[in-house]
């Protein structure tokens, strides 16, 4: 059997998945890109959105208001409306009386999961990059893994 007609497994906890010769030389590709470009001194990597810094920064200042918060969320309209999104599903909202002000949203939620969020949407917007698009895959599995384990983390803290 040669080494096209093999496959590579990868092992993530106890589940194994087969990578295809496809994704391996994708993933190959990609990494001699960024060698040659950190090699030539010009890496270029999708840039973290910028508001996450900013929501972090607000966040973590005892001093800062909601309304502060409310207006660095709001600058960023994926992210408002992801919260928004959040804030009306059903482990949220158990009235059932729609939130539709991103205020009532962010206080809904609270710092902890707007803070979540917003580096979920980072994550998110850093997936789509066309430049990651050779390990598009892998980086899916990778983030279904890591909302797993914080599932469990979260269930085991309760």
């Amino acid at each position: 059997m040669s080494n096209e007609q093999s496959s590579a497994t990868r092992t993530a906890g106890h589940d194994a998945r087969t990578v295809t010769p496809a994704e391996r030389a994708g993933a190959l590709e990609f990494l001699q890109g960024l060698s040659k470009e950190m090699s030539d001194g010009k890496v270029i990597l999708p840039c973290f959105p910028e508001v996450v810094v900013r929501v972090r920064r607000a966040l973590d200042n005892p001093e800062t208001r909601i309304a502060q918060t409310v207006r660095i969320v709001g600058s960023e309209p994926l992210l408002a409306a992801r919260l928004l999104q959040t804030a009306n599903s059903a482990i949220f909202n158990q009235s059932g009386k729609r939130v539709i002000d991103l205020r009532t949203a962010v206080t809904r939620l609270g710092t902890r999961l707007v803070q979540s969020s917003a580096m979920a949407f980072a994550v998110q917007q850093m997936r789509m990059a066309p430049r990651l698009k050779s390990v598009s895959s892998q980086l899916k599995e990778l983030w279904e893994e890591s909302i797993g384990a914080a599932a469990l983390c979260q269930l085991i803290r309760v």
